[in-house]
């Protein structure tokens, strides 16, 4: 079969469309947390428990509607959904300066935020669902590939743009302060998102619920019903398909170490290494910068490779570097390490949605993929939480080292009982 390259994806009238749009509000998504943080620090200073607020209500949609709202995403029109959900979340990101003026409290910008996500919600789920509509089978790696590839960058540029942008003395000349303009301009990425939306061409294998009349007078309950089934349909065919069951146990074993990173390398990075928030985020920037060439290259050679070989043996490298990190002491060679960190974990990213593109019927996509993002959300407060209550009875660097062993011995045992589980099929 004839693999596509990753720059001749974007010869796809449609991909190159979704892919500008997903730029763009990527960018305003990043910009959208950079004012968050800005207009927290006015009302609140460096308060650590109104960024745990805003936290709790950017993640309680998901973990609240997670599954469910795969299961709607799986009956409605998925270009639908996303035009509209970037349409109210525009709307919506647009009036918080106004609200929280009204209002004096940062708690309505919580209720807004949680609003947004919200919705954000079945736009992901949507947008994961959509790919393998406009793209063929041999060209799910390369787009793939391709759309975290774009996504990243938006991290990096948003990272250094972001900043300046809400700082930007000029926006008093407009009367407006920057925390303001950089909802307004987030706003204005939702709107353009929606319209260039508007422009794909997609055509759907599976009846949607607006095809089938009978189902339009249905009662509430009977709907909340029918939801609940679809939702667990959806975790009878992760248990029942081997493959799938692979992919979702790789999404655990990605959201420990991301939980784990997140609480126990700050700590190492702000502190030991006597750097502040502001090296963490150049740091996150980097690993970003890892990921946009780790994408470039497996986008165009990944093919190559056999896809459950390259998420066993990436967690047995990331547990690897995991052990090196915590016996890091200098900020530079921290860098050049999560560098190649970035490299390595794109690679897993994208062999994970690609392989639930490839296995996953379209009619039940969207179900998968919003058990997935409520996984990854739901674990990573788990672990979070666990990891930091283990180094308060150790130390930040031991438990780390701990995690990384961990890690690298799941990898082994994945290897060894790799063929016996899922046999040469990924």
């Amino acid at each position: 079969m004839k693999r596509t390259g990753l720059f001749s994806i974007f010869r796809n009238r449609n991909f190159r469309v979704f892919s500008l749009s997903q730029a763009v509000s990527q960018f305003g998504d990043k910009l959208d947390h950079v004012a968050l943080i800005a207009v927290i620090g006015v009302m609140a200073g460096s308060s650590s428990t109104a960024l745990a607020e805003l936290a709790v209500f950017f993640t309680l949609p998901v973990l609240i509607f997670g599954p469910v709202s795969g299961a709607l995403v799986d009956r409605w029109s998925r270009k639908k959904v996303m035009v509209t959900c970037d349409a109210f979340r525009g709307l919506l990101v647009i009036l918080i300066p106004t609200v929280i003026f009204l209002s004096g409290s940062l708690w309505s910008m919580y209720l807004i935020v949680f609003a947004v996500f919200f919705m954000g919600l079945f736009f992901n789920n949507a947008k994961m669902s959509i790919i393998p509509n406009m793209v063929g089978q041999d060209q799910l790696l390369a787009a793939n590939s391709a759309a975290t590839l774009i996504g990243r960058i938006a991290t990096v540029v948003a990272f250094f743009l972001g900043d300046l942008i809400v700082h930007w003395k000029g926006w008093n000349r407009l009367r407006i302060e920057g925390w303001q303009a950089g909802f307004y301009l987030d706003g204005l990425t939702f709107f353009i998102s929606a319209v260039a939306l508007t422009m794909i061409t997609v055509v759907f294998r599976r009846s949607t619920d607006a095809d089938k009349p009978g189902l339009k007078n249905q009662t509430f309950v009977k709907m909340f019903r029918r939801t609940l089934v679809d939702v667990r349909e959806g975790f009878k065919f992760i248990m029942a398909k081997r493959e799938i069951t692979f992919v979702m146990a790789s999404v655990v074993v990605l959201t420990f170490v991301g939980g784990s990173v997140y609480v126990l390398a700050v700590p190492i990075i702000q502190s030991e290494l006597e750097r502040g928030a502001f090296s963490y985020g150049t740091l996150g920037a980097i690993m970003a910068v890892g990921m946009v060439i780790g994408s470039f290259l497996y986008g165009n050679f990944g093919h190559r490779m056999r896809k459950s070989t390259v998420i066993i043996a990436g967690f047995g490298i990331i547990g690897t570097f995991m052990i090196v990190f915590s016996m890091l002491r200098s900020f530079l060679v921290t860098s050049g390490l999560l560098i190649i960190s970035g490299m390595i974990l794109a690679p897993i990213v994208i062999t994970q949605d690609t392989l639930l593109h490839e296995i996953v019927p379209e009619e039940i996509r969207g179900r998968i993929f919003g058990t997935r993002e409520w996984t990854l959300n739901g674990l990573f407060m788990l672990s979070a939480v666990v990891m930091s209550l283990i180094a308060n009875f150790s130390s930040v660097r031991i438990t780390l080292r701990g995690v990384g062993i961990l890690v690298f011995l799941l990898a082994i045992m994945g290897l060894a009982s790799r063929r016996s589980f899922i046999g040469n099929r990924v």
